[in-house]
């Protein structure tokens, strides 16, 4: 069970400046009482009537952690509640930004660095034994994280078209003790460039046509990459710990929504959209099939789960 309470404040210490201050005390039980303490504040100064500086600092704590086996076929994630051997976890966040505002063109440009530093993370260890195995516990240590980056951002509106493009370049990596010989390494969710694209066309007050596009470079994984032999047996030989990346993702998505004729009382849309247009088979898992004591002829298989997924949707109101 988790209790938590929390107060927010807005300040207007000025014409130029803003502060907004929050506290949040929170607790939970499993067996032990686990209290947590979590202060965040954020500043914006207004350099000119279009221009604003921004900069903030948070701390959190997560009663629940998600541990991922990067090495299995399929993409696993288990949330591991705390207890007595896993503790919960923290988080210091800073960040500093630019905020740029085009009024006559209807334009706001956002640019943001940000650094994260996290405590008490969890992983499973090297060799972790997990088949059938009740005591996970046992098979994870505990760690420390960072991840750092720049977040950008355009947005443009008006009467006729809505946009938004982001581009995110990232940075995530963790350290634990038995695990990749104490060195730094990728987390699983590591994802360098990350690059988003949402518009609206406004065609008429009845019809609107739009697009998303998404992509990001491809995650990390633990892979086989070599084969040794030991003992007459030939043996996969693994990269590092999340040293192999996975193939980039990328899709475009359409729709066109058609809002019918309304009622006082009844109004309806008609959405018919296409997930995935140009058909991109983006993996869903990677893996590497071969006899566990004869790696000799193992071979790897990308699994994809589909292509194009075309949809319609009736929605109403009354």
């Amino acid at each position: 069970m988790v209790l938590a309470v929390y107060a927010n404040d807005e300040l207007k210490m000025n014409d130029k400046l803003n502060v907004a201050i929050g506290l949040r005390l929170s607790s939970a039980i499993n067996g032990h009482t686990y209290c947590g303490i979590e202060p965040r504040i954020s500043v914006s100064y207004a350099l000119s009537s279009s221009l604003f500086a921004k900069a903030s600092y948070s701390r959190t704590v997560q009663f629940d952690h998600v541990l991922t086996n990067s090495a299995l076929g399929m993409p696993t994630d288990i949330w591991m509640p705390i207890c007595k051997q896993v503790k919960p976890q923290s988080a210091n966040t800073v960040a500093g930004g630019i905020q740029y505002l085009i009024e006559p063109a209807n334009v706001e440009l956002f640019c943001e660095l940000y650094y994260k530093r996290m405590r008490k993370t969890v992983d499973y260890k090297d060799n972790a034994d997990l088949h059938m195995n009740e005591d996970v516990e046992s098979e994870i240590k505990e760690g420390a994280g960072r991840s750092y980056g720049l977040e950008t951002m355009a947005k443009y509106e008006n009467r006729l078209l809505s946009a938004q493009l982001s581009y995110t370049i990232s940075k995530a990596e963790r350290r634990a003790d038995e695990i990749n010989s104490g060195n730094w390494y990728f987390a699983t969710y590591d994802q360098l460039h990350n690059l988003s694209l949402n518009a609206t066309l406004h065609a008429d007050k009845r019809n609107d046509i739009s697009l998303a596009f998404k992509y990001h470079t491809g995650g990390r994984a633990t892979m086989p990459y070599d084969t040794y032999m030991y003992q007459g047996v030939t043996m996969a030989l693994y990269s590092e710990r999340n040293g192999y990346k996975k193939p980039d993702f990328h899709r475009l998505d359409v729709s066109w929504c058609h809002t019918l004729r309304a009622t006082r009382r009844w109004k309806s849309q008609i959405i018919v959209s296409l997930y995935n247009c140009y058909g991109r088979k983006n993996a869903y898992s990677i893996f590497v099939k071969g006899d566990r004591y004869d790696m000799s002829n193992a071979k790897g298989h990308i699994l994809y789960l589909y292509r194009w997924v075309p949809s319609v949707t009736y929605s109403f109101k009354f």
